[in-house]
Order: C-alpha cells, then structure tokens, then sequence
C-alpha cells in the first residue's frame, strides 16, 4: 500500500485480494456508553469531544481493526438540517476523518480510513419525490469534506432506499475513483410496534427480509444494475439488522440476484436488539460475534466488522478468530501493502479462503449451520415458542377452572389445578400425510403427557389446518389436544364458525392467540386479517361459552371450551406485559402458557408484578441441546434470555450438553413446583425430535408425582 491515506486509489482492493480485512465495530453506541451525548447528535462530538471520538478510534486499531470508519453517517445536510446544524457540514466532516487519521498516527499501525455516509433521511414516498439532484448534492457536499480530511475510501452504509444508494455511489464517483463499499440494512419482515419492541426472527430460510423501506435482496440488486460498470462499487455487503444469524442467507440472495461481481462484506450488531427502559441493549458478547467469523469467511466475505452494539473487546475476539481461523483464513495484515514480506499474512487453508464471491453459494448452507449451531428446524421451533407460549406466569393460587352446568367437561380441564400437567408442542404436519406426526404423538401418549399442544401454522407458514390435526390426534391417539387459534387468518365470521366447527368435532381446549404476520412466512401474497387480537378472541370464546355469538344472537347450547392464554416473563416491557395479560384475565382467560423460561428469578418477577396468577399456569421448558444451541437462542431469538451460568454449564458438558440441558430444563421444573408456582408445564421441542422429551416426561412424573392434593370432582360451578 502507498501508506494509508496518502492515494493509491487500489488500496483496499489489494488488501481484500490478499485476504480478509478485519474493520472496526460501532461508533455511536460505543461513545453514547462513554457519555458521548449532544443535543446535535453523535456527530458534533467530531467538534465538541474530539478526545473521546479520537479515543474510540484508537481502541479499535489496538483491538486488531485495519479499517475504521470516521463518526460521520448521519452527517450529511439533509439530516443535520433536521438538527439546526447544515452550516457544519463541513467542519463535522473534515473533523471525523482527521481524527480517525490522527488515531492511526498515534497508534502507529496502517490502518485504512473510510468515509462513514449514512441514508440522507429520504425513504419510501419521500425518496420517490425527491429530486436525484438533490440526493447527489446532499452526498457530494459530505464526500467533498471526508476527502479534504483525507479519507481511503467510502462506506455508504445502513442502506434501506436503494435510490438513495445508487445516488450516493454516483455522487462519489464524480468526485475521485477511490473504492466505495455499499451496505444495506435488512430486517425480518413483519417488523410492528417500532422498530425492536417486536422483532420475530425468520428461522428456516422460508420467511422474508427486507429493508426499513420493504426492499428485498433482489430489488436492491436490480436497482444496482442501473449502475453503470465504470460506477459500480467494489465492495457489497450488510450491516446492522437484527443480529448475525441470517446474513449468510440474506448474503446469498443478494449475490445470486447481482449482475455483477464484487468483494462481500458483512458488518452484523451484537445480536438482537432488545429494549430496555428506554435504551436498546446488545446480548452477544465478543466470544459469540467471534464465533460467527469462521461461518462468514467460508461464505466469501472479505471485509468483516462490527456494528450497534460492538465494541473494541467485540473487535479483539474477531481478530484472534481471523488469526486462528482453524485452516480457513487468515486476515491480510494491512502492513506495508501487498506483498511486503514482514508482518505480511498471507491467506492459508482452502482455497475458500481466497475464493471469488461466487463461492458463497456452496458454503451458504454449511456457514448457516455453524454460525448457529442449530439447524434451520430447531431455530423455527425456537421462534415458534416465542409467540406460542409467549407469556410467562404462574400463580401462587392454583384454582380449579369452573365449568358451566350442562356443558361437555374435558379430562384436561378437570385435570387443571388438581394434577400437574404435562403438555407438548407439536407442529402439525406440512402436508397431508400424518403418519409421522400421529406416531410422534402416539409415543409422548406413552411417555404419560397429559395434552399435546397442536400448532397453528406457526411462523406463518403454510401446515396442516390445526383444528383437523388436532382432531387426528385424539381420535386416532386417544390423547386430548389443545388446538392453538390465532386471529392471523380469519374475520370475525370465520373465527366464530371455525371454533363452533372444532367444538362440533369434540375439540374443548383453545390457546388463544393473535398469531404471527403472513409477510414472515412462505406465502407471498398473503394478507394479514386481524378482526380481533388474542384478547378480542378470548372475548369471542367467553360468549360461545355463555350460548351467544359476540352479535349477541343465540347459538343454541353453550359451547364448554377450556380457553388459554399466553404470557411471557422476559418481555422486554415487563409493564406492558403485564397490562395485556390482565385484559386477556378479563376478557376470559381459564388457563395460561409462558414463554420458554430458563431461571425462576423471571417467572417470580412476573407473577410479583401481577399479585400472583389467579388462573392455572403451564411453565414454558424448551430444553437446550448444546452451547451452541443456547448461545443461538440467548443473542438472537425475540423473548428468550438465558443465564450466563446455564450456558457455562453447557460449555463445559460439551459433547454431553444434550444431557446437562435436560438436566437444567428438570431442575427449574423442580424449583418452580416445589415454590407452588406451577399447574403444570408445556414442553417446546428442540430440533424437531420428540423422542428426548419422551425420556423428559418421564423424568418429570417421578420428578414431581401426579396428583395434587386439591379434592372435589371437576365441573360445576
């Protein structure tokens, strides 16, 4: 390299050739954590703080990043406008690349210095009216001051309006031909209620992703082929997002829909975004960002980074990984150019390590299953859990649920609050064919469940109605099930005949719930419906129950069903929680299923918070399999937080995690028995499988024995 800094508009393209270039984590939450706050945004710091920008720049180059990006991506007119501050773009600019070049001055090490440029503010509609012009100018008036500060190359990055992107490259290219690196932002889709306090993740590869203005990989990639080949950028990738576990899938898309060939980047969060009291936090510690190194080199990328969430010690484990990279990579040390023999490290192992892009499609899968240590089933069942049983609670007053005189009484509700319950999850099948699914059944009937909870086309995708799986299996098992009924798919009419339907076919128990968005699923076009969410249901259930339809218009005989509720202890807004599971007590709720749940502390907070649970509750128990397994769930699945204990003992067990994770899973059931807090549980299958859970039914009836002591027969009033 001609120094870094001082021209060679080759630079870092040589760099990517040579291997892979290890690039630093987040600006703005790291110097928000340092107390960096200005009415003006971060980027004022570049002129009000610059010793702690400059810092921050400076603990990235000593944790082992080679290219670190100036505090500048939302320092562009149109977005500091909105702040009063459009006469500074100039300073804020040329500042954040000096004090980036001053940081890898002082440490001495040559590194790269990339023009950090953010989205303009304009997406969606507003894109669409604004003048290109206007775009360009806005992004030209930002290059301009990075360039006079000295700046390697751009970073447009954070990318959710490919027209803004296409303006943005356009824009750099008119003004000098060093390398661009374009990132966009992709999200699950059926992102609500804000942008994190409703994350459900795609688990399975099926779902889709799109950006914060609804663009998928292949839009965005036609919307690149505009460029010309003289514009296009070397170097495409992600950043940010919901966490790391997808973006070699995401990655994949995109480069099989590109017209042409590039360098691959990827700049994930620490996991997925949880919010707090008002603040996000990042779970994934630097060991599993570190983790996810490996995974992503094999998939083809070139540059690899950090960003919300990331910090220096997230940056020093990534390069220990590339250092290490057990025969796949090695990073390109960025010592004194290409080739310059000390300290120079060139790429090892396979020829991945070196490979073109195209190399991504035939690691895409393998990369997948290491990144997450789980299969593609057991990420769907995780995820599938978190709106299933999304509730914890438990009371400390187990009470009988009443049935109305002269109404059918189900073994399962009689059996609710005298007998602890064993209840487990199964899916139904994809097809028509129930084979497997009625032996899977059949088995857990033997292992002494109670109830087999019957999924209703969970994540939205496409499976055998619940109702007729259901029905299957207790006419054909002989065991009783409890049919999930989610508000996703039907009207207010089809809600009342389908459940007057299942109640016809002997089917009594009902989980009420609102249900996943169709746009996470695997039907394109299928639209949402929502005449009513999970506590409108329970409304709904609570007349048929009294003889009426919610018209108010007689139906004949009462219906009798056994109506269930959700209620999950590790929301992020425990309050809020809290709040709609009371509406769901009023509206009619007999029974209540709780999320996964790995420590007692989360499922007591709750029930401190609502007085105690005045209905039957079923504790959520989802056993771990391995470290990897819980390391997956814990940074990267909505609702689900695992202790740091529980996943040191898997880590420990290693190749014996499948047992100490049965274990654990036993010992909260326990617990939480022995406090009086439980009616029962509900088992959530790991990977798939239910024969583990067979030996784990059994375990828990000896566990804690059958029957509780509470008289009186079932029904009545």
């Amino acid at each position: 390299m001609a120094s870094a800094g001082s021209g060679g508009a080759r630079g870092l393209l040589d760099f990517l050739e040579q291997g892979v270039v290890l690039a630093d984590g987040a600006m703005g939450t790291l110097l928000y954590s340092r107390g960096g706050v200005a009415e003006g945004g971060l980027e004022l710091l570049n002129l009000t703080h610059r010793e702690m920008v400059q810092q921050a720049h400076l603990d990235y180059v000593l944790a082992g990043a080679r290219l670190i990006e100036t505090n500048t991506y939302a320092a562009n007119r149109l977005q500091l406008a909105s702040r009063g501050l459009e006469d500074k773009v100039w300073d804020i600019n040329l500042w954040g690349a000096k004090l980036a070049r001053a940081a890898r001055e002082i440490a001495g090490e040559p590194v790269l210095v990339a023009g950090a440029v953010g989205p303009v503010g304009i997406s969606g509609e507003g894109a669409q009216e604004a003048d290109d012009d206007l775009l360009r100018a806005a992004y030209r008036e930002q290059m301009e001051a990075l360039l006079a500060g000295g700046v390697d190359l751009f970073i447009i990055e954070t990318q959710a309006d490919p027209r803004e992107t296409v303006a943005a490259v356009r824009a750099a290219r008119e003004l000098c031909r060093l390398p661009v690196v374009v990132e966009f932002a992709f999200w699950p889709s059926g992102v609500q209620e804000g942008l994190h306090s409703r994350l459900t993740l795609s688990s399975n590869g099926e779902g889709e992703f799109v950006t914060a203005s609804g663009y998928t990989p292949e839009t965005v990639a036609a919307y690149l082929a505009r460029l010309t080949e003289a514009e296009r950028p070397e170097v495409i990738g992600l950043n940010c997002g919901s966490g790391v576990a997808y973006l070699v899938e995401v990655l994949d898309r995109l480069r099989q829909a590109l017209s042409f060939t590039a360098f691959w980047s990827a700049m994930p969060n620490a996991g997925l975004p949880r919010y707090r009291g008002g603040r996000l936090f990042y779970a994934a510690g630097p060991r599993y960002l570190a983790e996810q190194v490996q995974p992503l080199v094999q998939a083809g990328v070139r540059l690899i980074g950090g960003c919300c969430g990331t910090t220096p010690e997230h940056i020093q484990a990534m390069d220990a990984a590339l250092r290490t990279g057990g025969g796949v990579a090695v990073r390109a040390a960025v010592a004194g150019g290409p080739g310059s023999g000390a300290g120079s490290m060139a790429p090892r192992g396979p020829s991945s390590a070196g490979a073109s892009p195209g190399a991504m499609a035939q690691t895409s899968a393998t990369a997948r299953a290491t990144m997450t240590g789980v299969t593609p089933a057991t990420a769907m069942v995780a995820a599938e859990a978190a709106e299933v049983a999304g509730v914890p609670a438990a009371g400390k007053s187990l009470l009988p649920v009443k049935t109305p005189a002269g109404t059918p009484v189900a073994a399962f509700r009689e059996k609710l609050g005298r007998q602890f319950i064993v209840s487990v999850e199964l899916d139904p099948p994809r097809g028509s064919v129930a084979r497997k699914y009625l032996q899977a059944a059949s088995a857990l009937r033997e292992a002494g469940v109670d109830v087999i909870n019957v999924a209703d086309s969970p994540m939205a995708r496409v499976r055998m109605g619940a109702v007729a799986a259901a029905f299957l299996i207790e006419h054909q098992v002989g065991v009783e099930a409890i049919v999930h009924f989610t508000a996703r798919d039907r009207n207010l009419m089809a809600v009342q005949s389908d459940l007057l339907g299942a109640h016809a076919l002997g089917l009594k128990n009902v989980l009420a719930l609102t249900g996943d968005p169709p746009a996470l699923g695997n039907v394109a076009r299928a639209k949402p419906v929502y005449d009513v969410d999970s506590v409108g249901l329970i409304r709904v259930l609570s007349e048929l129950n009294r003889g009426q339809d919610v018209a108010g218009n007689p139906i004949g005989r009462p219906t009798g069903f056994t109506i269930g509720c959700a209620l999950s202890p590790n929301a992020e807004d425990l309050d809020k929680e809290i709040a709609h599971f009371r509406n769901k007590l009023e509206a009619g709720a007999q029974f209540a299923m709780t999320q996964p749940v790995y420590e007692l502390s989360a499922l007591e907070r709750a029930l401190d918070k609502l007085g105690g649970c005045p209905i039957p509750l079923l504790l959520g128990v989802m056993p771990l399999h391995s470290f990897k397994h819980a390391e997956y769930l814990h940074n990267e699945v909505p609702g689900i937080s695992i202790p740091e204990k529980i996943r040191h003992e898997l880590e420990l067990a290693g190749e014996d995690g499948l047992r100490v994770g049965f274990e654990q899973a036993a010992e909260l059931v326990a617990q939480a028995q022995a406090a009086g807090l439980l009616a029962g549980i509900y088992v959530v299958l790991s990977f798939g499988k239910h024969e583990p859970v067979c030996d784990f039914v059994r375990r828990v009836r000896k566990l804690v024995g059958g029957v509780r002591d509470e008289g009186g027969e079932g029904g009545g009033d």
